[in-house]
C-alpha cells in the first residue's frame, strides 16, 4: 500500500496516485507552486470536467472554463501539468476569470504542498511542436 495519501480524501490507495502540479503568479509576478498526490476518484470528480473542457477547442470567443463567462480584463491563467501513472505527462493552461481562479488557487492551497520558488521564468506548457532546425530548410 503507498505511504503517500491522497492530498484532497487522505485516504491511501492500493493503486498509485496521480501526481498534480500546480501553479499561477501572483499579483507581484511571483511563481506561486503547489503538489498534490491524488487518487482516481477525487482526479474525477475535482478534476475531469474542467480538463476535458481545457481540452477542446473553441473558435468563438475566449470563455472562463471554470463558469463559461467571458474573459475580459480579469483574465487568470493557471498552469497545471498530470502525471498520471504509466502514462505520460500532460499540461494544461487553464483560462479562468478572476473568482473562478481565487476559487480553484484556494482549494488548492488548501490541500497541496507549496513548493519553493526555484526562480523559474516559464510560463505555460510547452510547445509540442518541434523546435525548427536550420538543417530543415537545407533540401539535401
Amino acid at each position: 500500500m503507498p505511504r503517500i495519501p491522497c492530498s484532497y480524501c487522505g485516504e491511501r490507495s492500493r493503486d498509485k496516485l496521480a501526481q498534480i502540479y500546480m501553479w499561477w503568479y501572483a499579483s507581484e509576478g511571483d511563481r506561486v507552486a503547489y503538489r498534490l498526490w491524488c487518487c482516481a476518484g477525487c482526479a474525477a470528480d475535482r478534476w475531469a470536467k474542467i480538463l476535458q473542457i481545457s481540452n477542446s477547442t473553441s473558435t468563438g470567443e475566449p470563455t472562463c472554463i471554470g463558469c463559461g463567462g467571458l474573459l475580459e480584463s480579469d483574465d487568470s491563467v493557471v498552469y497545471l501539468n498530470l502525471y498520471l501513472p504509466k502514462q505520460t505527462a500532460r499540461e494544461y493552461e487553464l483560462d479562468l476569470d478572476a473568482p473562478c481562479a481565487a476559487k480553484i488557487c484556494a482549494d488548492t492551497s488548501d490541500f497541496g504542498k507549496r513548493l519553493e520558488n526555484r526562480g523559474a521564468e516559464v510560463q505555460g506548457p510547452r510547445s509540442s511542436a518541434p523546435e525548427p532546425s536550420p538543417w530543415d530548410s537545407l533540401e539535401l
